[in-house]
């Protein structure tokens, strides 16, 4: 095909991850490669809380993932590339040095926006409610959200509510440590919900917690901004590009305990549930979500 209508460049987006080789390079025009992600990986630490099939699953990938620096045809895409997106920095850094000054880190998610001027009818009443959207699986983290939500309470709001709004095969295991935690009366348990009913799901709440350990994008933490939420996050993958100062709070886990990680989430929490504190992140989400749009996405590659 390119023999009869001569491209001028090619641009391979349809793997999702940088384990997988593009030979889209050989057709000598300008090659771009991604964005890519599946770097992102759960610090060590924060994997004791795991169930054993979990933990041999993340270990498998990062054994993967240890194979791209080594693997003849991913230095072929590499070589043959001009330009390398990557989603997050983990990413950025399993690509051999000789080849990073090519990359670039750029989401592979975006914000269609769906009305660009969105704001938040009006300030919520009532106590102060938390809202976690994802699959109940170990790497999404809630093993430590659970504990950092019952600190909260202990705390600070013993009248807060979170809703846990998703399924997966943790959900059992996640409700036993809800009970452990004495906080079960505290915590709603919602089945997946219509993407149309998500709007009003999130302005009924205050702030997102959403502490995946690796996560190339984190859609829902776009949405969240979209509608004004203040999100807290753990500073790994999407997530940690995305959330800034600004509109929420992302938890730098280097070299730091499940128990510290627990703690600065508490404290996190604690920090938003103050309106006024609070109201000034959502003033600023959903700006910081116009930055995560396809048109800025496009306009940037």
């Amino acid at each position: 095909l390119h023999a009869t209508e001569h491209f001028e460049r090619v641009h391979h987006v349809t793997y999702a991850g940088l384990r997988g080789a593009s030979f889209m390079g050989r057709l000598d025009i300008p090659f771009v490669f991604g964005p890519v992600g599946g770097g992102e990986h759960s610090p060590w630490r924060l994997r004791l809380g795991y169930h054993f099939s979990d933990l041999v699953f993340d270990t498998l990938r990062d054994l993967a993932n240890l194979a791209v620096r080594f693997r003849l045809v991913m230095r072929t895409t590499f070589v043959h590339a001009a330009k390398v997106y990557v989603t997050s920095a983990e990413t950025f850094e399993l690509i051999p040095r000789r080849y990073r000054d090519k990359a670039e880190i750029e989401l592979a998610i975006a914000s269609d926006q769906r009305s660009p001027n969105r704001e938040r009818s009006k300030p919520r009443t009532g106590s102060f409610r938390v809202i976690y959207c994802g699959r109940f699986v170990d790497y999404k983290g809630m093993f430590l959200g659970l504990p950092a939500f019952a600190a909260l309470l202990q705390r600070a709001c013993p009248d807060a509510r979170l809703s846990m709004v998703g399924d997966g095969p943790r959900k059992k295991s996640w409700q036993r440590l809800a009970t452990r935690l004495g906080i079960a009366d505290s915590v709603d348990w919602l089945p997946w919900q219509p993407h149309e009913a998500m709007d009003a799901l999130y302005e009924a709440h205050d702030v997102m917690l959403f502490p995946s350990l690796h996560d190339s994008g984190g859609l829902v933490v776009l949405e969240a901004l979209h509608i004004g939420l203040p999100v807290i996050c753990l500073k790994l993958g999407g997530p940690g590009v995305i959330i800034n100062s600004d509109c929420g709070r992302a938890i730098d886990v280097a070299g730091k305990s499940a128990r510290n990680v627990i703690q600065e989430m508490a404290d996190a929490l604690i920090e938003l549930s103050d309106e006024k504190t609070r109201s000034s992140l959502a003033d600023y989400a959903t700006e910081r979500c116009r930055e995560f749009t396809w048109h800025r996405k496009i306009e940037r590659i």
